[in-house]
């Protein structure tokens, strides 16, 4: 696993990843679409990371619930 996978999930809020400048004028068309991709790439790379360090938890969740439904 890579470190951006064993970071632990924070809410797509809170999490300041590239913030990247604002649209002007003196932008093409273009320029825009591409800025808007980049950051719906990386608003998309961080909800994927979010969601691996989810499954990952999950499991050891539902590996903790099983000792315990043993013992009891």
């Amino acid at each position: 696993m890579t470190a951006a996978s064993q970071a632990s999930p924070t809410p797509p809020d809170a999490e300041p990843h590239h913030v990247a400048p604002e649209a002007d004028d003196s932008q093409t068309e273009s320029e825009k679409f591409i800025l808007e991709m980049l950051q719906r790439l990386d608003a998309a790379d961080t909800e994927a990371g979010n969601l691996r360090q989810a499954l990952v938890n999950s499991r050891d969740i539902g590996a903790a619930v099983g000792i315990l439904m043993v013992q009891h």
